[in-house]
């Protein structure tokens, strides 16, 4: 975990997660904190703290999840997957609906027919070379335009604001789709949330009808954690790794992988302006966490084997 912060200094393109949590193996609070040690080195050594947008932390994943800061092998032979990045086909499906039970039976049609395009092209690469094919992550993942929007898909689906009252049914609703269609899943296969990564998410956010703490509601639904949410740049480490905990702890009582990507952005105080200048995000405001952490819990502790 030390070594990370040079890794990814030195490079451009290479990400690493830290798997301190998973149902096997229990909790490692040790590593929880060390990897908040090393998110708070590289905010202060990276410009604007970017090189956090490759690192992260992970609760319960799985092998070959195909999303970098998340991807692992297992095993001798070469395996792959596929994700997807499709927000796109909710709110499509959300807008030529009559009313919320059509949408959800054209959402479960339109995953079926892009997923058996997708396993058409595998097959072929299966049979060319001689590598195995794990399945698809097929995540309902956002592109910071609004026509790409899992905000703009719940709120097309009749709630006020993404993070307002009858967001977690709207949630409810698109993870319920995507378990129901016919598809060869794997990973995540839910809906993905990055703060920064959705225009609507982003906006909301800023807005203050979407918090930290909203997310970790979603993500025992549908979501996939903690993605792409800036935070003030002096937030503590313990207090970093103890939202890690509550993570890990989610992801193990519900058995879902589970990622975040927390992003102290150096100088920044909650509500000032974050942007970082990249096409796949959006501009948006620091997002507060609580100011509250578990110090005296990391202090004397180190590892909790979970009791399956």
């Amino acid at each position: 975990i030390h070594a990370l912060p040079r890794v990814i200094q030195d490079t451009n393109i290479v990400s690493s997660g830290v798997l301190f949590a998973d149902r096997y193996g229990g909790v490692n609070l040790a590593a929880a904190r060390a990897l908040a040690e090393t998110v708070q080195q590289l905010a202060q050594a990276t410009t604007n703290g970017q090189g956090n947008l490759r690192l992260a932390a992970l609760a319960n994943v799985p092998p070959f999840v195909p999303f970098p800061p998340a991807a692992y092998h297992q095993g001798s032979t070469p395996a792959f997957s596929i994700a997807t990045e499709a927000a796109d086909l909710a709110l499509a499906a959300t807008t030529e609906a009559r009313n919320i039970t059509d949408a959800h039976k054209k959402l479960v049609r339109a995953i079926e027919n892009v997923s058996f395009r997708i396993l058409n092209i595998a097959a072929s690469l299966v049979d060319d070379h001689n590598v195995a094919f794990k399945g698809i992550d097929f995540s309902l993942t956002p592109y910071p335009h609004e026509d790409h929007s899992i905000g703009a898909a719940v709120e097309q689906l009749g709630i006020d604001a993404f993070g307002g009252s009858g967001t977690l049914f709207a949630m409810t609703f698109f993870a319920n789709a995507i378990r129901q269609a016919n598809v060869h899943r794997v990973a995540f296969s839910g809906v993905m949330l990055p703060v920064l990564g959705d225009a609507i998410l982003a906006r909301r956010a800023e807005e203050g009808s979407l918090s930290v703490n909203d997310l970790m509601l979603y993500s025992a639904i549908g979501g996939a954690g903690l993605d792409l949410i800036p935070i003030p740049g002096a937030t503590a480490p313990d207090e970093i790794a103890a939202v890690y905990l509550d993570m890990a702890a989610l992801a193990l009582a519900t058995n879902k992988p589970l990622i975040a990507r927390l992003l102290p952005v150096p100088g920044k105080a909650v509500g000032q302006k974050v942007d970082f200048g990249l096409a796949g995000l959006a501009s948006g405001r620091v997002i507060p966490l609580k100011n509250l952490g578990a110090q005296k819990l990391f202090e004397h502790n180190s590892f909790l084997k979970w009791e399956k």
